[in-house]
């Protein structure tokens, strides 16, 4: 049997509904882009509805890697979770990426606390998660600092990974969506580490055409509710075009219902027309 990978992502239930997972299915596309990885390990499906941990236990079978998706309202259940996986398959390999894994002088002291996570992972995790799965191959590749181009990464949407999920939903749950048209903050507020201040022109944008398959795949699995995950939706002016594709999309098929932006803080005129 290959060795199985499994992508935890707990974002926030509402009253029953729940976000697909975008994180991990980002990362689970981009590394099955790579052949030695798809010929290697087989995925596990995406676990990201909370339960009770031994109720979740029962969904592994000899895992060889655990990819946690770490945010300040899952933390503790995901140390929970990974040391009780930890514990019962000693050789799964523990990984922690997301904005609550610490950075600086706090490094030390995390990795102290939960000794049972192998890796944490800074920043973009689809590049890092593909070197440490082939790293544990044994086909060392050097660790690249650079920012992953991120036309090179898949659409998890398009890309069907989450289609088993509305073939099989007896439960009636509903699923709500995050849409990323862009990746990056141009600014440097204090309170925020988002991206330090990486100027406007690193803002990496997303191919129009992609945005438009993605909010038309949602419209399709009728998505009423959809988030989207840019820092500053309004920053640019295709914005105000992918505002029209949105509407254009409601008014044919009738969803999505209701969608929500973190708007640009210094684009004010463009915001209002959006």
């Amino acid at each position: 049997m290959k060795p199985r990978v499994y992508l935890h992502e707990f974002n926030v239930p509402g009253e029953g509904n729940i976000y697909l997972p975008l994180a991990s299915g980002l990362i689970r596309a981009y590394v099955e882009s790579i052949p030695e990885i798809v010929v290697a390990y087989e995925f596990a499906p995406f676990i990201f509805r909370k339960a009770p941990i031994e109720k979740i236990l029962t969904q592994y079978e000899e895992p060889a890697v655990a990819l946690f998706s770490v945010a300040a309202w899952n933390e503790q259940f995901c140390l929970a979770l990974s040391r009780e996986i930890k514990a019962r398959w000693p050789e799964c390999m523990i990984v922690f990426g997301g904005p609550q894994v610490p950075s600086g002088s706090r490094v030390q002291e995390y990795r102290a606390a939960s000794p049972w996570v192998d890796y944490l992972v800074h920043g973009e995790g689809e590049k890092p998660v593909a070197e440490l799965l082939l790293n544990r191959l044994e086909q060392v590749h050097e660790h690249d600092k650079n920012q992953i181009d991120i036309n090179s990464i898949p659409s998890p949407y398009l890309a069907g990974l989450y289609d088993y999920l509305f073939d099989d939903n007896a439960e009636g749950v509903i699923y709500q969506a995050i849409l990323e048209t862009n990746r990056g903050c141009p600014y440097s507020c204090s309170f925020c580490g988002w991206n330090r201040g990486i100027g406007k022109s690193n803002v990496r944008e997303f191919p129009l055409e992609r945005v438009e398959a993605e909010l038309e795949w949602m419209a399709e699995h009728r998505i009423e509710y959809v988030f989207c995950a840019d820092a500053n939706f309004g920053l640019f002016q295709r914005d105000v075009e992918i505002a029209k594709i949105i509407s254009r999309i409601k008014g044919r098929c009738g969803y999505p219902e209701e969608m929500r932006a973190c708007y640009a803080k210094a684009a004010g005129k463009r915001v209002v027309e959006i």
